[in-house]
């Protein structure tokens, strides 16, 4: 089925920097450039630019290639507004399709996911022009930051980071929170970077019987609603976001140990995200599970179906993607915007509910392969609730555009996909 395969792979793109602007391009014309004297980066398996050490109030970006052929193009425009919102002013040099017959690209999809890059990265268009041939339209979009007054201080703890983390309190929960906290503080011990940690318990806990060291510590005692049985992990989160102080907010459960070098691996893909999470690979999983990760991303069939998720790979794009809710980092300025919906608590899909809502402002879902959090082994039924995309869903999404495209009724879905298996029974008896 070489013919559904139609996404773009990061080990197959690469950028170089002549002096004067960076250039994306498919990496069979990496050998070309191997006498000259550029800078060659290379991209993670979602996408991330990796180490882009590239200064300067101006850039600009041109790409190569002729994205609107992937399913995943959004993934990948993503990233290059990343890089452009690192300089003061840019430009964007890339190849446009204004045809209506590709399934999962159309100008004008590509022409909101640009007006809401600039919306979420404070950019304004200074000038564009565009020059047609027979196959594609060459477009050029001059940006600049907005309030170049405050440029500098919005820079100003750029690398501060707050922790939340939601526990019960209840003692049978210590280990775990001890351990993830104290992982946390030896990763940044040393590192010259501000952060706190702040753990939300429904009981006090007394956090100097447990921490090595409180100082970067703080309990967030939360009150629950008594009049509502369920865990109100909605709620908790967002009084985690309202108490935090730092710009990078990561909202996890207790289940995490954060490796020691974990600023590195974060830092390799810069601090320019908006909503993200990491990967998640589980402790001792080869004793223990079957599984190596914890789904970090995940996508629903459709916008009403809220039954198995599909898994997807750190570099698919899926309009019905959600980050899993037991670790999300984002700018703590989305978080207070958007805030998740307190009418939904525990096992009530909260993490889907707040992704759609990110996503309806514009943010493209994105996990960062190059950096984790090491994972307790979860209860084995745990998986029960992720599966991998059928072929024949493959099929089906590439004949009627149902995925990756624009979001469809879950009714209309599964009654197509019925009558497909009946049909293929028949002929294969």
């Amino acid at each position: 089925m070489k013919f559904l395969n139609r996404t773009l792979k990061p080990q197959n793109i690469f950028a170089f920097y002549d002096g004067k602007k960076l250039i994306i391009d498919n990496k069979f014309n990496l050998e070309k450039l191997q006498k000259k004297d550029f800078k060659v980066f290379y991209f993670n398996d979602s996408f991330q630019i990796l180490n882009l050490d590239i200064n300067g109030e101006w850039l600009e970006l041109e790409i190569k290639l002729e994205i609107w052929k992937y399913n995943n193009w959004p993934i990948f425009m993503d990233e290059c507004f990343s890089i452009l919102s690192n300089s003061i002013q840019s430009k964007l040099v890339c190849r446009v399709n204004l045809s209506t017959g590709i399934k999962y690209y159309s100008y004008y999809n590509f022409a909101k996911l640009v007006k809401n890059q600039i919306k979420l990265r404070s950019l304004s268009i200074v000038n564009q022009s565009r020059e047609d041939n027979k196959k594609f339209s060459l477009l050029n979009i001059q940006l600049k930051k907005d309030l170049y007054n405050d440029y500098k201080l919005d820079q100003k703890n750029l690398d501060s980071w707050s922790f939340g983390i939601i526990t019960s309190g209840a003692e049978s929960e210590f280990e775990k929170l001890e351990e993830l906290v104290n992982s946390i503080i030896e990763a940044f011990r040393g590192a010259k970077r501000t952060f706190e940690v702040i753990v939300c318990s429904d009981r006090y806990i007394d956090l100097k019987d447990l921490i090595k060291d409180t100082e970067n510590v703080k309990l967030l005692l939360y009150s629950p609603i008594n009049s509502i049985p369920e865990i109100q992990i909605s709620h908790k989160k967002n009084k985690i976001t309202k108490f935090s102080k730092y710009k990078n907010l990561m909202i996890c459960h207790n289940r995490y140990i954060m490796p020691k070098d974990w600023i590195n691996q974060i830092e390799n893909t810069g601090y320019q995200f908006t909503a993200q999470t990491i990967t998640q690979p589980i402790l001792n999983y080869k004793g223990h599970s079957k599984h190596k990760n914890i789904p970090s991303i995940a996508a629903m069939p459709s916008l009403d179906h809220y039954g198995k998720a599909i898994l997807l790979d750190p570099y698919e794009y899926h309009p019905n993607t959600y980050i899993n809710g037991g670790c999300i980092i984002a700018k703590k300025w989305i978080l207070s915007k958007l805030k998740w919906n307190e009418l939904l608590f525990w096992n009530e899909c909260e993490d889907v509910e707040l992704s759609r809502r990110l996503q309806d402002y514009g943010v493209i879902l994105r996990t960062n392969s190059s950096s984790y959090l090491i994972a307790r082994t979860p209860r084995e039924e745990y998986f029960n609730g992720f599966r991998k995309l059928l072929g024949i869903e493959k099929l089906i999404s590439f004949l009627f555009s149902y995925w990756p495209s624009s979001p469809v009724s879950s009714n209309s879905y599964y009654l197509l996909l019925s009558k497909i298996k009946k049909l293929l029974k028949t002929f294969l008896i």
